[in-house]
């Protein structure tokens, strides 16, 4: 079964009223880490990226961070996401960041 197949099953395992944020976190990561090039790293809740925040996902080889990885709930206005102070103050970091719901 290929990865992305197997991470949509794992999305339809749980029922939608009973998930938070980060209830699909682990599913994610393995998807993340199936796609990944060798050379790519997936940290999941690493430590605090200075003032910006702890992201929910760093993706990171050996010259550096590639990018941050922030999850939201199912059925969340990515639209207004975007427009958070949140959102805001990691654009400031430079770096790139993907919203995912």
């Amino acid at each position: 079964m290929s990865v992305s197949i197997q991470y949509f099953k794992s999305l339809q395992n749980v029922e939608s009223q009973d998930m938070t944020e980060t209830s699909l976190r682990s599913p994610l990561q393995d998807l993340f880490n199936a796609l990944a090039m060798k050379d790519i790293k997936v940290l999941h809740e690493g430590k605090r990226h200075g003032k910006f925040g702890t992201p929910d996902f760093k993706i990171s080889n050996l010259a550096g961070t590639i990018g941050f990885c922030e999850t939201k709930k199912v059925g969340e206005n990515l639209k207004e996401i975007l427009k958070s102070d949140q959102i805001e103050k990691s654009q400031k970091s430079c770096l790139k960041r993907q919203l995912f719901n």
